[in-house]
């Protein structure tokens, strides 16, 4: 059984997002590592992926650069029905102190694709769209600034995903483990908390 947080000391597993003071494009372009998103950019990544940078702080955009267009097309290849890209895109720009997250590595993202599509099965079942992710990928750095998480997370694996729906998380875990133990949807962790859902698609069964 994997614990990452305490229902008493609850940190939303590094939910807190810290909004850039400074708004994405000011200005015309950003420099971002020596490229430039211009305002086309922002605009097709916008019509294309339904991704827009303009809400995500400036400085964790000009960090990432251009991996943010690239994961953003793999979200969208899932054709998720109750979870929006932007919501996928926008967990991973959080910090704890001046330790900020990050776009998982590619070599990681078919981990986590199977767990959105098992989610949204869950949402679809329920008949709701996903209200908040509170936690996907975390970089090392970040997951030790996490209370409660451990060294070998499943999140730092990007296998698994914390979510608030509008039902409540107890409701939630009921279904997930419905869903996996009668209807063998996946094989992985359902966990409930006191303010959210934890699934993971980890390839055998936990629960708590």
């Amino acid at each position: 059984m994997e614990l990452e947080t305490t229902s008493a000391n609850l940190d939303l597993t590094c939910g807190d997002f810290l909004q850039s003071r400074r708004t994405f494009l000011s200005g015309a372009t950003l420099a971002v590592g020596g490229l430039l998103f211009t305002a086309s950019d922002v605009e097709a990544a916008t019509r294309k992926y339904d991704v827009d940078l303009r809400l995500l702080p400036q400085d964790w955009v000009r960090s990432q650069g251009k991996e943010i267009f690239r994961y953003a097309k793999f979200v969208d290849k899932l054709r998720l029905k109750h979870i929006s890209n932007q919501q996928v895109i926008k967990v991973h720009a959080r910090n704890k102190g001046r330790v900020w997250n990050e776009i998982p590595p590619s070599s990681l993202w078919k981990n986590i694709g199977e767990t959105l599509k098992v989610m949204d099965k869950v949402a679809d079942e329920m008949n709701q769209d996903v209200k908040e992710i509170v936690s996907l990928y975390r970089s090392p750095a970040y997951n030790s600034r996490c209370p409660g998480a451990k060294p070998n997370s499943w999140h730092k694996k990007n296998y698994a995903m914390d979510v608030i729906m509008p039902s409540s998380p107890w409701k939630v875990y009921q279904v997930a483990k419905w869903m996996r133990d009668s209807k063998k949807k996946f094989k992985g962790g359902v966990g409930s908390y006191r303010g959210f859902t934890h699934i993971d698609t980890r390839g055998y069964n936990a629960t708590w």
